[in-house]
């Protein structure tokens, strides 16, 4: 991550808010390992896959309401409305561990906003904390061929992978906190 960017994205985790998501926007330059955006909520399985990653990956932040195009650029184009983070967080549980901790918060703009490209838009952002102290963190169930019980995942180069023998043995994922 360019240096700007680092100390941005460390400000907005630390104590999240409206002034540093926007400066956060502002700086990007990309997807990375410990932030990533999704244009919609994605649906639970999967939703549940990403949070695993982060968490078994140091922690991470994915944002609602950015698209991304194939050829890598951002478009800032905020979400429809508000998903109930009550809700959200219910449907969860049947896949995350409860040791494991994040959180949803609601950034709105209105016309008045500084930045143009957030002029009316709305955005919702999904915090996962590092809490090594619990790796690894496995899936409580199975859906699909998406997720699966019993499961390591951890992000590695931008995209959330499932962790087999050969990753758990590797630098990579022994960095991650994740013990063999």
């Amino acid at each position: 991550m360019p240096t700007s960017f680092k100390e941005e994205f460390a400000k907005f985790c630390e104590d999240p808010d409206r002034t540093k998501f926007r400066e956060l926007l502002k700086q990007n330059t990309g997807e990375y390992n410990h932030i990533d955006f999704k244009e919609v909520w994605l649906d639970f399985p999967k939703l549940s896959k990403h949070i695993l990653g982060f968490v078994n990956s140091e922690g991470g932040v994915l944002i609602l309401g950015i698209k991304e195009e194939n050829a890598g650029g951002l478009i800032v184009q905020g979400i429809d409305k508000f998903e109930d983070k009550t809700v959200i967080k219910s449907k969860l549980q049947k896949y995350l561990p409860v040791e494991l901790q994040y959180e949803i918060h609601n950034f709105e703009y209105n016309n008045d906003a500084e930045w143009g490209q957030i002029k009316n838009k709305k955005f919702q952002v999904l915090i996962v904390e590092d809490t090594p102290q619990y790796i690894p963190f496995l899936s409580l169930n199975s859906s699909g061929e998406i997720l699966h019980k019993n499961r390591i995942y951890y992000r590695g180069k931008t995209n959330t992978e499932e962790a087999i023998y050969e990753d758990r043995k590797s630098t990579r994922l022994n960095s991650s906190h994740i013990p063999l």
